[in-house]
């Protein structure tokens, strides 16, 4: 459906129109501006739309706009006039306002014209270019300048924008804010002072290619470092920031161009994922709060960066660090002994598609708390590599390699594993002769292991009496085993027989019932 039927502008006491995700709409009636009494009006998904037609600002009770399409075109297909963006300046909108096409206002003056900044229910703004289209990164600027928001802003999302710098703005009127999107913002060089965003939670930075510091601002990080060196008060960096996204920056090489900030700069941070940023070789510090963190396609050096960055082991006891992925260090032959001797709360550990790395060091004898790296709860290990005991490991996974030929000793010592799943290893030949310590060992999968799968698919297999006692066995994507109960070959397929000859007998007796039968209880 291109456009709506004029007849819904018949319904002059519809107070809410959503038209989200269709997909070919391209215009509304120009008669929708008669809806007088239209409080939300939602075009979200729709990516056809060409314009809005004139006249919106009439909606006096529309409180809700989704979606806002900037055009060029004095006219719409269907011939009406379409609504410029200045028109935005009589609605008094609330929730969330999408601006897309952003490239197509040529003049700040019609962009200051919308007066965003006098609108102080809206809590979410999202403004769009559409990089396909011309435009300079001179005009860009100009017109982000003018679409300044009101400061009870709570959520800013800017895509696709050319400029080289975001306007002053960005520091002085988001106080309020409280989570960021930067995407595919591919010609921002730096990032204006983030100090101010005292109530930022998340912040994201998707595809900022040119960008090489994220911050540059002198003025902010030397008496930040001054006061941690004099110990002080600390002064605190985005103290409610919990979420941070860096992926796809390929030229970012730090946070910081000048000082080196030594101190917790993420109080609250809780979650870390950098991806895709092969410079990238410093991280400011992390605090006791973070639980999640992943790094994929980062430089090697990266992880001695991270691993200085975690709290010192006499903290370890307030950790609250959950799960860490490492993914694609393509260099990296370990892993620095001060990573994992500090990650003593760890539940996931995640670590594939490394193919040099040969070890994952165990902790230096004289860290006090070696002893209590025991609340490891999951691990995944793509690229096989000797590990010291996790006795309280519950779930191992291996997957994809193809020159594994026994598992790890290491794993004989993780008494509350609970299941060992193995996949598209070709090489492992058989499971350990120790496997039946592992007496919580609950569920056991092996997939696609061609000289393993073989040695556990029946009774009569070599390798199953390592196996007899594990509750439940599923090989090759078949249960072999469930709850205990041993179930053969011949067994399930005499069972699917049965419930197949049912199923057809019960056919059978509806075609049978006479015309008119009726049951009664």
């Amino acid at each position: 459906m291109k456009m709506l039927p004029d007849e819904i502008t018949k319904l002059v006491n519809l107070q809410v129109l959503i038209l989200d995700y269709c997909g070919q709409l391209q215009e509304l009636p120009r008669d929708i501006v008669k809806l007088s009494h239209l409080e939300c009006l939602s075009l979200d998904g729709c990516c056809a739309l060409r314009g809005l037609p004139s006249g919106i600002r009439k909606l006096a009770c529309l409180k809700e706009l989704s979606t806002f399409v900037v055009t060029t075109v004095a006219h719409l297909e269907s011939g009406a006039t379409a609504a410029k963006f200045s028109e935005l300046k009589d609605l008094n909108l609330s929730g969330r306002l999408t601006v897309t096409n952003l490239e197509s206002l040529k003049e700040k003056a019609e962009a200051e014209a919308s007066s965003l900044k006098t609108k102080p229910n809206l809590r979410a703004l999202e403004l769009m270019w559409d990089s396909d289209q011309e435009a300079s990164a001179a005009g860009d600027f100009r017109t982000l300048e003018a679409l300044e928001p009101h400061e009870n802003l709570k959520e800013l999302m800017i895509r696709e924008y050319r400029g080289c710098s975001l306007p002053t703005w960005f520091s002085s009127s988001l106080k309020n804010v409280v989570i960021i999107r930067l995407e595919c913002c591919v010609g921002l060089q730096y990032l204006p002072s983030l100090g101010p965003l005292v109530s930022l939670e998340e912040l994201t930075l998707h595809f900022l290619t040119h960008l090489e510091y994220i911050q540059q601002d002198e003025a902010f990080a030397a008496p930040l470092a001054s006061t941690c060196n004099n110990n002080n008060n600390i002064v605190q960096y985005l103290p409610r920031l919990k979420s941070l996204s860096i992926t796809g920056c390929s030229n970012l090489i730090s946070w910081w161009s000048t000082t080196k900030i030594e101190v917790p700069l993420f109080p609250c941070l809780s979650s870390l994922d950098i991806s895709y940023s092969e410079k990238l070789v410093s991280i400011p510090r992390l605090s006791v709060h973070v639980e999640t963190v992943g790094l994929s396609s980062v430089k090697s050096e990266l992880l001695g960066e991270f691993a200085a960055s975690l709290p010192p082991p006499h903290c370890s006891t307030q950790s609250r660090f959950k799960s860490l992925r490492i993914e694609w260090l393509e260099g990296q032959r370990m892993l620095v002994p001060e990573l994992l001797s500090q990650l003593v709360s760890l539940e996931y550990l995640c670590i594939q598609f490394c193919p040099n790395l040969m070890t994952l060091s165990p902790p230096p004898a004289d860290i006090p708390s070696q002893q209590n790296v025991t609340c490891l709860q999951s691990v995944t290990n793509n690229n096989m590599a000797p590990l010291y005991a996790l006795p309280a490991l519950l779930r191992f996974e291996i997957n994809s390699l193809h020159s594994l030929e026994c598992l790890p000793d290491w794993l004989q010592h993780s008494s509350k594993l609970q299941l060992l799943d193995v996949t598209f290893c070709d090489d492992l030949v058989c499971l350990p002769e120790w496997l039946p310590k592992l007496t919580a060992l609950e569920n056991l999968e092996v997939h696609s292991c061609a000289r393993l799968s073989p040695r556990l698919e029946s009774r009569m297999a070599e390798d199953w009496p390592k196996v007899a006692r594990i509750p439940n066995i599923k090989i090759n994507g078949r249960m072999v085993q469930r709850n205990g109960n041993y179930l053969a070959v011949e067994e399930e397929e005499e069972q699917e027989d049965q419930y197949q000859e049912q199923e057809a007998e019960g056919e059978e007796d509806d075609q049978e019932l006479p015309t008119g039968t009726q049951f009664s209880r």
